[in-house]
């Protein structure tokens, strides 16, 4: 058994409250390791330090205190006194009443949300684009082929013609 688990495992064994297996474990552990005998000498020495105190009742005032502030406390009248709820729970009931309320009278139909409708125009938007890209599939094909066509490329370059400039006003 290594210290680390022995460590676990000293208070109860100090308590009594290890079975018959572990306490052979354990104290076949402390007859090797005279670190955790140590370690067990000074548990005992502190327990028997706190067994030499006194112990220390409530007074006779604080008792009197006690029953007085019990006493003071409303009771509660009657079989049905536990249905009365705390004000906290009825005004959280309330508020759940009129949020259920509220979203109750909402109305249901998505096309007349702005929101709704703005999601319903850009899937529509997306679907006519998809159905453009479709059409104009043969020349796409045509410009990879193009584009990727090695004699084009020993090709003289064009040069490039300046653009006129627009009058400004």
């Amino acid at each position: 058994m290594n210290c680390a688990r022995m460590e676990k495992r000293l208070i109860p064994y100090l308590d009594g409250r290890l079975s018959a297996r572990k306490r052979r474990g354990v104290e076949e552990h402390l007859a090797a390791c005279a670190a955790c005998r140590l370690r067990v000498d000074e548990f005992r020495a502190v327990a028997g330090l706190l067994g030499e105190l006194p112990q220390i009742g409530p007074s006779g005032a604080f008792d009197a205190r006690v029953r007085t502030r019990v006493a003071a406390e409303p009771r509660q009248q009657g079989w049905w006194a536990w249905l009365m709820p705390s004000p906290r729970v009825a005004f959280a009931a309330a508020l759940l009443t009129v949020l259920v309320v509220w979203v109750g009278s909402r109305p249901t139909d998505p096309d007349n949300y702005p929101y709704h409708q703005a999601r319903a125009d850009a899937a529509a938007q997306s679907q006519d684009d998809d159905f453009q890209m479709i059409k104009d599939l043969p020349v796409l094909e045509d410009y990879d082929v193009l584009a990727n066509f090695e004699p084009l490329s020993s090709l003289p370059q064009q040069p490039e013609q300046p653009v006129a400039e627009s009058p400004q006003m």
